[in-house]
């Protein structure tokens, strides 16, 4: 028993250290962001170099399988509806209001940021732990490189738009899957009506649902991914656990983020 009890207050304590050490670097970038579009020790140039290659990284290659999985998602759903309902032009707004409440409010959230996690938080976390062992953080002081404008910027603001723009890009594929599904059923329904009473019903909740799960999830995912590529302590041997605890860890506060802010939406959508 007092063993176990040393262990919760191990983990815990382990929690607490983590917890601040990740918002720690949150406030680095605040504070260093306006920095970072200084023309000040090209810091601006230096900025946008690695903010592009991020984007990319953590955006343009997860298309292929962003594109693969939301499709995918969308025929599922929208067959899984229609199993029950038979959906025509009088009850289409039901049909509609189950993609948003399914699509957009919980699967493409969720999904798209596991993708970004699955795919950026390992490439982040490997690239930055081998400078962590390479000595190359001090490489770049030597040449006049502010790590946190080179690394800490550009990671914590790719991370958020990134995972936004897949998030739309998820939505917008699963619902027109969603919609084939739809027309193979009923061929009366035409696709610029569908889309038309869908972005009807798209209020605000669900815009600023999809902005703070993004903003949010993105840049603790960002956090989270430099954290852990700075626990190496430059051993080789490391590389793989901070990998592997930057993916676990990142995809355990994304769902839990997901999970606060929708029940803050759903708390304030009732009243």
């Amino acid at each position: 028993m007092i063993r176990f009890i040393g262990l919760l207050g191990y983990w815990f304590n382990n929690f607490l250290i983590s917890f601040i050490e990740i918002f720690s670097i949150v406030a680095l970038f605040i504070r260093y962001f306006p920095l970072s579009l200084s023309s000040k020790y090209h810091n601006r140039a230096i900025f946008f170099e690695s903010f592009l290659n991020a984007v990319y990284q953590t955006g343009i290659r997860t298309l292929y399988v962003t594109s693969i999985i939301s499709i995918l998602f969308g025929l599922f759903i929208s067959l899984q509806i229609i199993n029950y309902v038979n959906i025509n032009i009088n009850n289409l707004e039901a049909f509609v209001n189950l993609l948003i409440i399914f699509v957009i409010h919980e699967i493409g959230p969720l999904v798209s940021g596991i993708i970004l996690i699955l795919r950026a938080t390992s490439f982040i976390a490997v690239r930055l732990s081998l400078m962590e062992v390479n000595d190359e953080y001090e490489v770049l002081k030597s040449f006049g490189i502010n790590p946190i404008v080179f690394i800490v910027t550009p990671i914590l603001s790719a991370f958020p738009l990134s995972l936004l723009a897949i998030i739309f890009y998820f939505d917008f594929l699963s619902i027109s899957a969603s919609y084939f599904i739809l027309f193979i059923q009923n061929n009366t329904i035409e696709f610029g009506y569908f889309w038309k009473i869908l972005l009807l019903k798209i209020g605000n909740i669900e815009i600023v649902i999809t902005l703070l799960k993004a903003m949010i999830g993105g840049i603790l995912i960002g956090a989270i991914s430099i954290l852990f590529s700075q626990k190496v302590e430059k051993k080789f041997s490391k590389i793989a656990n901070s990998v592997a605890t930057s993916i676990t860890s990142a995809t355990i506060v994304f769902i839990i983020i997901n999970f606060v802010i929708s029940l803050i939406g759903y708390l304030v959508w009732n009243f």
